[in-house]
């Protein structure tokens, strides 16, 4: 965190800091709470109500205090306690505001969505439409559901009326939600004006209401009046500290360089003797999303000492665990978190978890026992609340209907619908000589992608193109980090939230942006749903189709991966490259200090060799492997394997299948400069399937290293054979097991077919180096002047048509 300086203004903002750790620090607790606690924790009641009840009766218990216990419930993550808690402060006063709102916002915990709409109704009607009650939802929440009911329900002459009268203390409470409703519909409309004025008002009714102080807040920040948005931030945490005043204290702090202070008021907070696990939560989560992993951790055991059964600690310590690839300590962490807590996640995402656990682990057996109730149950869920389907679908299965389903699912969840967009879709910027190209990633470092953007951004024409890059990846001090970062327009959105990252893309007036990472670990696609460009496509990061129309207009994708069969199931219009297109390869410098020793590998043996994460093997692919061992005596496998409980599961079944142990030898993790140099000491790549080998397909041929490809339907299992079409390898496709096990033999055994293929390469690599021919960007280019070419001039253009590039001559 950057130090504080002496200036005049950090010591105002430090003098703010400081009391709101005093009021936070002189907040009551109710005394009476700790005791029913205790009772809980060691009695372990049989009959929570009968206990509550007769303990109020000793006691003289108050309601207030029945609902702080059924909070502590609430936040425990026993959800079917905490209601019958709250169902009982109801029976004993129908008309307290605070016990039907904590059993409406329980019964949406439990994903009781229904339930929870008709208690909303019933509170509605007995507490004669309280302010409280309307303002159930997060005051800036997706929709404008509240804004709706306050300003639609009672006609505008009402508020007239409750302000010409002479108000009771009641009406004023009114007044001061009705401006507060005003203001909320005002911000969606993009109408700050009129949402502060409001707010201000309501302010001066309620001064004490957290969350007119939060919205006005939010409402400064997307105003730019920064300094004023962090005073408005601290008021609301300084009336309540929870999540979402904390989430602007987040923002504001950001917005006037001066994060150290809500960390350090977050610090503060959780050194005090027993924190909010949900405030624990925020913080841990905001240094996993910008891969401060160990600090997380230590975050994350605190919030696990304090309640090691708290459902969003054990979820976002799964989370962490897998991110980080500690793949055992993950699936332990979903498996208690789905014992604990089973209505926590519907089935079909507790699968989706365990199976992608079980395939970095290698758990063959279980993803045999799984894996076709997996899929047979994907067509009996509304949504996937969970990134990962739509990645780990395409490792599971060939059929691109199947990945066609999974990513609809995942874009109603992850791709949140918005009441309103940053830009009409394909009006493009009048005023801008050159096309701005923005692109948005959170694999710009040390990542394969940037492996692959690094050329397409070192070659784009500066003639026609201003390229802008926004990176969700905090810097991790690569070559490619700083390479990309000097070569473009580039902002670090790791440290604001996904709408002002849209609003930063939309003030720079991008005309076409491309998500280089959609449905892949900590993406943030959501920030695409906003619009803030004109025209949004996809490519590079995610083979597959988003399943959201709406969002993404356009794919990028080669016609060699098009077939009547997959065609009409893209849900974006399509920019089709012809499949002649050559990949742009780099050849590899290879050094000549490096011999087979180096990394363990006998001279006089075939190296077989397969450097894919293990999701990507299967039990069926490891197998045809093993047979293509058995067949040819003289081949040995050299895989990469992370850690000795995988490398254990891979000797294991090496050995099942009749593979001496022997014959296996293990590669380690190295970076991309690195890998490249040993990949041209391996005799042959071996494909995946059915996702198949991708970019390290095309950094084997670069490096000299043939590879087998297995050919399937999908794109996400055909672009290994794509990479061989280009380098005039076609013989080396397989499209079935057998083919597969017959064209590696062929290449192992029959020296004139290896001869061949070899010099093939060599032919093309050759070329590649060639300043005579088009350069890499060549195809690529034409596509994005073709598209913007196409609504310059006429944006009223509703329909989006695919296209297919011309062969340039």
């Amino acid at each position: 965190m950057p130090s504080p300086s002496s200036t005049e203004n950090n010591q105002e903002h430090d003098k703010i800091l400081e009391e709101t750790i005093k009021v936070y620090n002189k907040i009551p607790k109710d005394i009476s709470v700790p005791k029913i606690i205790d009772l809980y924790e060691n009695s372990q009641f049989n009959d929570i109500p009968l206990e509550i009840i007769k303990i109020s009766k000793k006691d003289n218990l108050k309601i207030e205090t029945v609902i702080c216990f059924g909070k502590y419930l609430l936040r425990s993550g026993k959800f079917k306690e905490a209601l019958t808690i709250f169902e009982l402060s109801l029976k004993i006063d129908p008309s307290n505001i605070a016990a039907w709102a904590f059993t409406i916002i329980t019964l949406e915990r439990m994903g009781a969505k229904k339930a929870s709409d008709n208690k909303i109704n019933d509170a509605l009607k007995k507490t004669k439409r309280h302010p409280g009650i309307i303002n159930l939802k997060t005051p800036y929440a997706s929709n404008n559901a509240y804004a709706n009911r306050c300003l639609t329900t009672e006609s505008p002459e009402r508020l007239k009326s409750l302000i010409e009268k002479k108000p009771t203390s009641n009406d004023l409470g009114e007044i001061a939600y009705y401006h507060y409703a005003i203001a909320f519909d005002a911000l969606q409309k993009n109408d700050k004006n009129i949402a502060i004025n409001n707010l201000l008002c309501a302010i001066e009714i309620i001064p004490t209401e957290f969350r007119f102080w939060a919205l006005l807040s939010r409402t400064l920040i997307i105003a730019d009046e920064a300094l004023n948005a962090f005073k408005a931030s601290v008021e609301a945490c300084t009336l309540k500290v929870q999540k979402f005043t904390l989430d602007h204290l987040l923002l504001a702090s950001n917005k006037i360089s001066k994060l150290y202070l809500f960390d350090n008021l977050i610090d503060k907070i959780i050194s005090k003797n027993k924190p909010d696990t949900g405030i624990i939560n925020l913080k841990a989560k905001r240094l996993h999303l910008t891969r401060h992993y160990e600090e997380a951790f230590k975050l994350l055991s605190k919030s696990h000492e304090i309640n090691d059964k708290n459902p969003e600690t054990l979820l976002n310590l799964s989370l962490l665990s897998f991110d980080s690839k500690q793949f055992l300590a993950a699936h332990k962490s979903f498996n208690r978190l789905f014992s604990l807590h089973p209505e926590y996640m519907n089935d079909i995402q507790k699968r989706f978890y365990n199976l992608l656990c079980a395939c970095f682990l290698n758990e063959w057996d279980y993803i045999d026992a799984e894996l076709s109730i997996t899929l047979s149950a994907i067509d009996k869920v509304s949504s996937l609340d969970t990134i990962v389907a739509a990645f780990f679908i395409l490792s599971m299965t060939d059929d691109f209907k199947k990945h066609v389903e999974v990513a609809k699912l995942t874009s109603k969840s992850i791709l949140r619908k918005k009441d309103f967009t940053l830009t009409e879709r394909f009006n493009l910027y009048k005023n801008h000589k050159k096309i701005r190209v923005g692109y948005l990633s959170g694999d710009i470092g040390e990542h394969i992608v940037s492996h692959i953007f690094l050329p397409i951004l070192s070659s784009l024409d500066r003639e026609y193109f201003e390229p802008f890059v926004f990176s969700y990846r905090p810097d991790d001090g690569s070559d490619y980090y700083k390479n990309i970062k000097e070569q473009s327009n580039f902002h670090d959105i790791s440290k604001i939230n996904d709408r002002d990252a849209a609003i930063l893309i939309t003030n720079n007036e991008i005309d076409i942006l491309i998500d280089l990472t959609l449905y892949t670990s900590a993406s943030r696609s959501n920030i695409m749903s906003y619009r803030p460009a004109p025209i949004q496509m996809h490519h590079t990061g995610f083979p597959s189709t988003s399943g959201a129309p709406d969002v993404y207009d356009y794919m990028l994708v080669n016609k060699f991966y098009l077939s009547e069969e997959t065609i009409p199931y893209y849900a974006e219009s399509l920019i089709i490259q012809p499949h002649i297109i050559e990949t742009a390869f780099n050849k590899c410098n290879l050094s000549d200090n490096l011999t087979r020793s180096d990394f363990n590998l006998p001279d006089n043996k075939f190296v077989l060799a397969s450097f894919n994460e293990p999701h990507k093997i299967t039990r069926h692919i490891f197998k045809i492997w093993c047979s293509l061992l058995h067949e040819n005596k003289d081949t040995i496998l050299w895989i990469y394997a992370a850690d000795e409980q995988r490398r254990t599961k891979i000797l294991d079944e090496a050995e099942a299948n009749g593979i001496d142990r022997e014959r296996i030898i293990f590669a380690e993790k190295l970076d991309f400069d690195k890998h490249k140099q040993r990949l041209h000491f391996a005799d042959l790549l071996l494909d995946t399937f059915p996702y198949g080998n991708h970019s390290s397909a095309k950094m084997a041929l670069e490096s000299g290293t043939p590879i087998i490809a297995y050919r399937g339907i999908s794109q996400a299992a055909q672009i290994s054979a794509l990479h061989l079409t280009c380098a005039n390898l076609d013989s080396l496709i397989a499209h079935d097991d057998r083919s597969f096990i017959t064209i590696a033999s062929r290449y192992i055994q029959d020296e004139n077919f290896r001869s061949a293929c070899l010099q093939n390469l060599a032919t093309v690599l050759n070329r590649s180096t060639d300043k005579t021919s088009h350069k890499p960007t060549a195809y690529y280019e034409l596509a994005l002047k073709m598209l913007y070419s196409r609504f310059k001039d006429n944006p009223s253009i509703n329909a989006k048509q695919s296209f297919e590039l011309p062969e340039l001559a």
